[in-house]
């Protein structure tokens, strides 16, 4: 019911935290294309399947949050893009964009 949010579920009166746990053996790094904005044939990238877990567990008055715990990293080679250039030079990697916005 919850799709890809299924792994831990915590409800309250007025909340529900769905939690997807991603974890490997061996972790590895995760990028902003692979991750977040280039799917497969055979999979949707991870922020589709969290965004739609969320929409098949929302109702109203509750508030619906979804975690992603992994113990890949994000990528430090995957860099970001800005169409007005307003991504600092030092700041571009997928790593620093995920740690810190």
């Amino acid at each position: 019911m919850a799709g890809q949010v299924d792994d831990f579920q915590i409800y309250s009166i007025n909340r529900v935290d769905a939690y997807q746990v991603k974890w490997r053996k061996e972790p590895s790094f995760f990028t902003y294309k692979s991750h977040f904005i280039k799917e497969s044939k055979n999979k949707s990238i991870i922020l589709r399947q969290l965004a739609d877990g969320w929409k098949k567990l929302r109702k109203p008055n509750i508030r619906t949050i979804v975690h992603l715990y992994t113990n890949d990293s994000p990528s430090k080679r995957d860099r970001m893009v800005s169409s007005n250039g307003l991504i600092p030079d030092g700041n571009k990697t997928f790593e620093y964009f995920f740690n810190n916005i």
